[in-house]
């Protein structure tokens, strides 16, 4: 089921969707909105996430209540998407209170079933103390959970924890690998980071940073 909901994502972000019901499925390409509603009303947690999806990609709404509600659904059944983006609601006040302590354990519950901007955003929560106490240790341990799925953030944020020394031992050379890496998927302040922190750097390990860099590549790393 949770793959499905994947597929269903992707082509909602590429497809137009009209509310209009015309008797089609929940399932289909272009999904039959009542439908989608009568299952999420029964309880299907994909139906439910694929309703918010719906939401999100026609337009946004001007009342976020129902919004908060279809994720609070799916998230309680697991759905790791779900708890994701009503972290992210919590978080930025979208529509409900801010609540970090919340956010942060929606994001554990994702994270921990793999979610790359789950782990990142944890990362940068406990890099910032924010609803948890500052731990540069735990930043960098959920920081290398996401970059190691090729999260570009997330190979950012790790590269200055290892830039700065913040959590992990100081290493230009693992530092300029993870900049790199962000960089070449087109994350512009690694792209800086990369040029300032090879100012810092003999000509030996910029070549062994680079090495790293095309390692971590050639091994889908």
């Amino acid at each position: 089921m949770k793959k499905k909901l994947q597929h269903i994502c992707f082509v909602l972000l590429v497809t137009s969707f009209s509310a209009s019901a015309y008797g089609g499925s929940c399932w289909d390409a272009k999904p039959d909105f009542d439908n989608c509603k009568l299952k999420a009303e029964q309880g299907d947690p994909d139906a439910q996430m694929l309703l918010e999806l719906i939401f999100n990609t026609n337009r946004i709404p001007q009342n976020y209540k129902e919004h908060v509600e279809w994720y609070k659904k799916a998230a309680k059944q697991g759905l790791p998407n779900a708890q994701l983006l009503l972290g992210i609601l919590y978080k930025n006040r979208g529509g409900v209170t801010r609540n970090y302590n919340y956010a942060i354990d929606l994001w554990k519950k994702a994270a921990e079933q793999g979610v790359t901007q789950a782990q990142n955003n944890l990362g940068w929560m406990y890099e910032h103390g924010q609803g948890v106490q500052l731990n540069f240790e735990e930043a960098a341990k959920w920081y290398e959970k996401s970059a190691d799925q090729g999260n570009t953030s997330a190979q950012y944020n790790l590269g200055t924890m290892y830039d700065k020394g913040q959590g992990v031992p100081q290493n230009y050379v693992i530092a300029y690998m993870f900049y790199n890496l962000a960089a070449l998927s087109g994350n512009e302040e690694a792209k800086t980071s990369k040029d300032l922190i090879s100012q810092r750097m003999t000509p030996l390990q910029k070549k062994e940073a680079i090495n790293l860099t095309t390692y971590k590549i050639k091994n889908g790393q």
